[in-house]
């Protein structure tokens, strides 16, 4: 993979997850690659997401900086606070191909925390996806593996991910702004609902890619079926039920009432067949 190609799959790492990313190169296994960072983060927590394709696979592996093992035990801290969270995150992942090997202290985990009162010393993630010899964008098998594997480590890493940047019309009150912009923002909700629906607009089926090219690939905004203004304080997303991609032409059509339509009711406006979603009851 040569630079213009990292640049290409980190952008579009970039967009599905919704974060700052900057391509950089990454030493691991002996070797020097291209890879990825997040854009401004503290050193004190500073990683970096290695990337390889391969004859026949795809690969990304989590790379973290020295002095890091307070990082680390911060990251098993919150996954015990959480423990279904990875083990959930790598079934979605398996399900679009994507096989994840975790490694605590040098010993694979099934991807949660097997003992407890084990001190992490050192983390391994390592994502990787088969790639076929047909295929013929294999880059986007990258974009998969660097995805998730980015994605594992946002969901454990503590990040203040409330910006300025809040939606017009956000609620006030009871839910302030920067708890608005963590419900909106979270890159992993965002992950996990287009790893369940993929990029495509659930109401019209449109495809950013398949309209403006490179420009557009991978493109979606991923709306709030409960509104923000309704999600109380610890309110815990479940992205296959609670979100769901949009482009941003039925997403201001569903915002046109309040409170807003539902995908399908903006979908049989359309004149279009009924399709599955989620409950969220």
């Amino acid at each position: 993979m040569n630079e213009g190609e990292a640049e290409l799959v980190v952008a579009k790492i970039a967009v599905r997850l919704g974060v700052g990313l900057q391509v950089a190169e990454v030493e691991w296994a002996g070797a020097r690659s291209f890879g990825m960072r997040l854009a401004g983060l503290e050193n004190s927590q500073s990683f970096s997401i290695g990337l390889e394709l391969l004859p026949r696979r795809a690969e990304a592996i989590l790379v973290m900086d020295g002095f890091a093992g307070e990082v680390i035990r911060s990251m098993q801290a919150n996954l015990i606070a959480n423990q279904g969270l990875w083990p959930d995150m790598i079934v979605d992942a398996e399900e679009n191909g994507v096989r994840t090997l975790v490694s605590v202290n040098g010993v694979h985990v099934s991807g949660g925390v097997d003992d407890p009162d084990t001190i992490w010393h050192s983390l391994d993630i390592e994502c990787s996806k088969r790639v076929s010899k047909f295929e013929k964008a294999p880059l986007d098998s990258l974009v998969e593996v660097g995805a998730n594997c980015l994605g594992l480590v946002l969901a454990v890493l503590e990040i203040d991910w409330a910006d300025e940047d809040v939606e017009e019309g956000a609620t006030e009150g009871g839910v302030t702004h920067v708890v608005s912009t963590r419900y909106e923002r979270s890159p992993i909700n965002r992950l996990r609902c287009i790893q369940y629906y993929g990029v495509t607009c659930w109401v019209c089926d449109s495809d950013f890619g398949r309209t403006y090219g490179h420009l557009g690939d991978g493109f979606i905004e991923v709306h709030h079926r409960t509104p923000v203004s309704q999600l109380g304080p610890g309110y815990v997303i479940d992205p296959k039920r609670d979100l769901v991609p949009l482009c941003s032409n039925c997403h201001s059509m569903i915002h046109r009432q309040n409170p807003p339509f539902a995908p399908d009711e903006l979908r049989a406006m359309l004149g279009l067949p009924e399709k599955p979603i989620l409950s969220r009851n």
